[in-house]
């Protein structure tokens, strides 16, 4: 019998799927309602953070923070630990009758550059 082609060999080997645990909190330090802390009409300060742990690397954790003044303006802040480039995040925005502009900066390292993101939206609320 005549073979036409490369010859193929195949290796039998096991490989787990990809798996990640996440587990996550978040709750309002200050807000107009259901506060943690403190009940303020026109701040809120909400607090979030994340464990990751997926199958084939270290366990990882995210933290961040978001003080907010009259639904109006925004400050954003957070960490990542335990990741090889990502780590310090910040950002701010401001939401006026349905639109929103955000900036974000994210500090990836000595391998990577900085990342800025700017973010247009609008909503029908």
């Amino acid at each position: 019998m005549r073979h036409f082609g490369p010859e193929v060999e195949y290796i039998d080997e096991n490989f787990p799927l990809p798996q990640t645990f996440n587990l996550g909190i978040a709750g309002y330090l200050i807000a107009p309602q259901n506060s943690l802390l403190i009940s303020s009409p026109s701040q809120s300060l909400l607090v979030a953070f994340d464990l990751v742990h997926p199958r084939d690397f270290d366990q990882q954790y995210n933290m961040g923070l978001e003080y907010s003044f009259g639904e109006l303006v925004f400050i954003r802040g957070g960490y990542k630990l335990n990741y090889d480039t990502a780590g310090l995040c910040l950002g701010a925005g401001l939401r006026l009758r349905g639109i929103s502009v955000d900036y974000s900066f994210n500090d990836y390292g000595k391998y990577l550059d900085a990342v800025h993101r700017f973010t247009i939206g609008a909503s029908l609320d």
